[in-house]
């Protein structure tokens, strides 16, 4: 008797339960032009870059250089706090080669959101405010949070998908700097 009153029971329930609706997939717009954008280093390319390449005396100058160049402010946003010198990468998928095409100067804020998930890990050690960088994006690109967390989903999906490839450097212009390895 007891199994017919959770038939019964089941079947009650399956009467009031709202059926579930067939939903359209709705194809996700592309992303405005963005001025500052989210781009992570695949998990497999850390550490090859060209500042642990090289002696530091000779990053040190070449940073200089940069941010004279560039009349020592972001070229993002314009600020003059923090500069930093950001390597900019491409990343070929179907030769495994990442290519060093330029150096810039960047703010703090503009690094931390081109490197969020870095920005993430500071700010789990309490060394960051995550909140400020998001805003920080939200103001250099004058868009709303639900144009960050499309950009930052679609830059976890490309870092997953380039983390697993095994990365191959080429400095481009900037190979002479490197020491010979011998």
């Amino acid at each position: 008797m007891a199994t017919a009153k959770k038939a019964s029971a089941k079947k009650t329930a399956a009467k009031k339960a709202p059926a579930k609706k067939a939903t359209k997939k709705v194809p996700r717009q592309p992303l405005p032009p963005l001025k500052l954008m989210i781009e992570m280093v695949p998990t497999s390319a850390w550490g090859q870059n060209l500042r642990l390449s090289i002696p530091a005396s000779k990053w040190d100058k070449l940073r200089k250089a940069v941010h004279e160049q560039n009349g020592n402010k972001c070229e993002t946003c314009g600020s003059d706090h923090r500069l930093s010198c950001h390597e900019e990468w491409q990343f070929n998928e179907q030769t495994g080669i990442q290519k060093l095409v330029g150096l810039g100067s960047v703010c703090g804020m503009c690094h931390h959101v081109a490197h969020i998930g870095r920005a993430k890990q500071l700010a789990a050690q309490g060394v960051l405010d995550i909140k400020a960088v998001v805003d920080h994006f939200l103001t250099v690109n004058g868009v709303g949070m639900e144009v960050f967390a499309q950009a930052e989903g679609e830059a976890i999906s490309k870092w997953l998908r380039q983390s697993s490839i095994a990365w191959k450097p080429d400095y481009g212009e900037y190979a002479s700097l490197i020491p010979d390895v011998r």
